[in-house]
This record gives structure tokens, sequence and C-alpha cells, in this order.
């Protein structure tokens, strides 16, 4: 009988692999690349995309964290302050910035919002103005060139010095005036003499539609200051967006060939953080120091103590019991016996080590009574003082015997629990 050939199924097959072959060829390789947010040294510093920016452009960044030395850099540097000194510092640390300044440095600074005091900002010629804000990038134009930016949360500003660059935004909601302020335009506000103290009230007011910059430079002394309303669009997770990476790169080079140094979280470091960094020396010699206390104070173990010898509280009860009834029934014999065999035990050792034969030598040659040891040994005690009499001497002759070597053990006593 011939085998029928299974056409359904090779037709299927064949129209399966011809589908197969067809959506393979419509498929194509791509690599995409996803963002899933900032890790290590990113996540740490904000401003960590910058720093790279500017290594690429061929200037070395560095990143301060010891707040002291903000005032001692290179004049022929720059210092990209992003955020405000604290309390304990400012008072001691601005004065000697601005010093810096007309020394010959250049400052990067942000403008600080109205719950911030704006003194240093305002020391250095600035005067806060409002607040603008926008969702979407606008165009700003500096030194000539227009720049995609966006600025969703822009303190705006004016400048009493003579200015080098600036790109300004086209309107701001106004702060609310301190009490006794002029009113004066913008424009011819001199900033210098704001007193820093903060805008009372947060929320902008009435909308201005004037210009007023949210980036500028100028020059105080021998150096500059540069300014830029809100430092979102320099941080990292911005900085590629628009050309916010343009702006960045036009704020913080300067043509100065020094070092860019970038001022890390003003705060106070701790105690330990800046021993650790400004004097490592000295925890060397506290660690030192705990070291050789705790030599002195932590005992050294000496050499391996034997096992102590097996506890036997059942034993010593049972024998101060047995020793109790013997005593109550004035059985002195009977309790002296064990003391009087362990002496013979030990006078027979002691004859192996070359010692006195017989009670009499023992004796005389350790000064003893010889009559109360032959008494001791031999006669019965009539009372209970007889008995400790007895029983006192034989102990210590007992004692003396072990002391020249034989054994302190009964050869009653077993030597395993």
């Amino acid at each position: 009988m011939k085998r029928r050939v299974p056409w359904h199924w090779i037709i299927a097959g064949a129209l399966l692999l011809a589908g197969a072959g067809w959506l393979f060829s419509r498929l194509e390789w791509v690599e995409e690349k996803t963002r899933t947010g900032l890790r290590g040294e990113a996540a740490r510093d904000p401003h960590y995309a910058a720093r790279l920016l500017v290594q690429k452009l061929g200037y070395h960044a560095e990143e301060v964290k010891d707040s002291t030395r903000l005032a001692s850099l290179p004049t022929d540097s720059t210092l990209f302050m992003s955020a405000l000194l604290s309390q304990s510092l400012a008072r001691h640390m601005e004065p000697r910035m601005r010093d810096w300044v007309g020394r010959g440095g250049h400052l990067v600074v942000i403008i600080p919002g109205p719950e911030q005091s704006d003194r240093f900002v305002a020391s250095l010629g600035i005067r806060r103005l409002g607040r603008h804000s926008s969702d979407s990038a606008e165009t700003i134009q500096v030194e000539g060139q227009k720049l995609r930016v966006r600025f969703p949360d822009c303190d705006v500003f004016s400048v009493s010095q003579p200015l080098v660059w600036s790109g300004s935004v086209k309107s701001y909601h106004r702060y609310p005036r301190r009490k006794g302020e002029a009113q004066t335009p913008p424009e011819d506000d001199g900033g210098g003499d704001d007193d820093g103290e903060k805008t009372a009230g947060a929320a902008p007011t009435e909308l201005v539609n004037e210009n007023a910059f949210a980036v500028a430079r100028w020059s105080l002394g021998k150096g500059r200051v540069s300014a830029i309303c809100d430092n979102r669009p320099l941080t990292s997770v911005r900085i590629g967006q628009d050309d916010q990476a343009a702006l960045a790169a036009r704020l913080l080079i300067d043509d100065r060939p020094g070092t860019i140094y970038f001022a890390a979280d003003s705060d106070a470091p701790s105690l330990l953080a800046w021993l650790s960094d400004n004097a490592p020396q000295a925890m060397i010699a506290v660690g030192l120091l705990i070291m050789a206390g705790l030599w002195f104070a932590i005992p050294r173990f000496g050499p391996i103590r034997p096992d102590p010898l097996p506890q036997r509280p059942g034993l010593r009860t049972h024998l101060a019991a047995v020793a109790a009834f013997h005593i109550r029934h004035r059985a002195w014999d009977k309790l002296l016996g064990a003391l009087r065999e362990e002496f013979q035990r030990q006078l027979k050792n002691n004859t192996r080590h070359g010692g006195a034969t017989e009670p009499a030598d023992f004796a005389a040659q350790y000064g003893l009574d010889a009559a109360a040891l032959r008494e001791a040994l031999d006669a019965q005690p009539r009372h209970r003082h007889d008995f400790d009499r007895h029983a006192r001497l034989l102990g210590e002759c007992i004692a003396i015997l072990a002391a020249r070597g034989a054994a302190p053990t009964s050869s009653r006593q077993s030597s395993t629990p």
C-alpha cells in the first residue's frame, strides 16, 4: 500500500517560512539610549556636566570643597558660585571675595531668590527686580548670537556697572519694593546701595513688560563678574537641552588661562571631613593616641591556663553530711582515719625522694613535736578538742609533704569526675 504524501502540512510549512522571511526582512536592529537617572559623581554634583564641558573645551576645571579657600584662589582663574555661602561664613568671606574680584578674579554668581539675602550680589552692583517664568525655550541675544534657552524660574536683575555683554528677557513680575525705596526705573537704579535685606513678601506682584537681564557680564576693579538669573540651565539634567550648553560655555569661560573653580555646597563641613581634607596628620596622631591608650587599658593574654579541676558539688555535700553525722555521734577515729592514711601515703612517697621514713624522723627533720604526732596517729580522741588538735597537726604534715613533691591529691580521690 502506498503512503499518502501530507501535502497540506507541506503547504502550511512553506507558507509559514515565507511569512517569517518577509517579516524578518522588514525588521531592523536599532540601538536606543535611554536615560536611567544620574549616578555617582553626577548625582552628587548638579554641575558635574558643566565641569566636563569646560574640560572638553580645553580648560582645567576643579571643585573647591573648602569654602575658606574661595578668597585665596589665583586671580587669573574663574570661580563659579552656584549657591550662597552659609551664614557662619558669609560675613567673613564675602568682603574677601569682593577684594579677590577687584584684584583680577572672575566671579560667576547666581541671582538669589526673594527668600534669600541679596547682600552679597548687591555689593557687586546687582539689583534684583522680579521673577520671569517660561515653560518653553525663548531666544536671548548674547554677544550678537541668538541662543535658545529655557528659564523656568528666573530672578531677573539690573546692573549699576558698565557691561561687557548681556542677555535680556522681555517681561517679568516685579517684586514688591521695600519700604522707603525710591520709585526709579530699573535701568537707572543704583544696585550698589542695596541694604541686602530680604524682600518683604516672596510672591511677585505686577507684570512689567520691560527688558531685564537674565545673564550679564561686567567689570569690577581689575576683575569681572558674570551673573545668571537661574542655575538650572547649567545643571547636568538640563544643560544638554536647546542652546544651554553654549550659554554655560560663554558664562564660565573668560579671556583668562587659569583654572575654572566650581564651589561645592557652601554649608560648613563636619569636623571629621574638614580634618580629613586639611589636617590628616592630626587624625593620624589622634588614632595613634587612641591605640596607645587601648594598649595600656586592654589586658594582654598570657599562657593558656590549665583546665580547672572538675567541680563536684554533690560529692562535697555528701562528705559534709557524713562529717556532720560522725561529729554528732562523736566518731572521732572515723574522721581522723582518712587524714592518717593520707599522711602515711605521703610519707611513703617522701621516702622515695630520700626523705624521712618514720614519723619520729619526719618530726625531728621539720621541728615538730614527735610525741604529739605519734598521739595524732595512734591515740583515740576523747573529746572535740583532741580531735581538732590532731586533725590540725596531720593537715600541716600532709601540706609539708605535698610541698616536697608528693602528689597533692588523696589516693582515694579519682582522677576523673
